[in-house]
């Protein structure tokens, strides 16, 4: 891969299995791809599916391809410690959706949004990523404006 954003790629793949062609499928062996489906948290399909499965499989696929689409904020600037606690967490961000204020985890304690220090970014895990037309605010104090202690 090149250098630059490599959190930005994905790699979801219909290719030939490890190992090579066998009696039961003709397509080549596919190891640099399904090697670069496992470095980049991509999904792979084999091209020896049979036929009567492609419909599944190719629903499997776009899942992987979509599921994260609309589910990734890039933050204008790196949020700071506004609450004072020494670390630049989910308690420094607040996110709104359409005006109603969302908080990072659910009732039950699953992950609702989280903050990804490395892309600098907001992330919604799938089931929770917002509907089109939805007002989407995140707000934070960047981390230039907040006082030293």
């Amino acid at each position: 891969m090149k250098p630059g954003l490599p959190e930005k790629v994905t790699l979801h793949v219909i290719a030939g299995e490890r190992g090579g062609p066998t009696p039961q499928c003709w397509a080549d062996q596919a190891d640099r791809l399904l090697d670069g489906v496992a470095a980049t948290g991509g999904t792979s399909h084999s091209l020896c599916t049979p036929y009567p499965d492609w419909p599944d499989m190719l629903q499997g696929l776009s899942r992987g391809v979509f599921d994260r689409v609309g589910a990734t904020f890039r933050l204008s600037a790196e949020p700071g410690d506004a609450n004072g606690d020494g670390v630049v967490d989910e308690g420094d961000v607040t996110v709104r959706l359409d005006g109603s204020q969302l908080a990072p985890t659910n009732a039950l304690g699953d992950t609702v949004w989280s903050l990804d220090a490395a892309t600098n970014a907001l992330l919604f895990e799938p089931s929770y990523v917002p509907a089109s037309g939805v007002q989407v605010e995140i707000l934070y104090v960047p981390d230039c404006l907040v006082a030293a202690p």
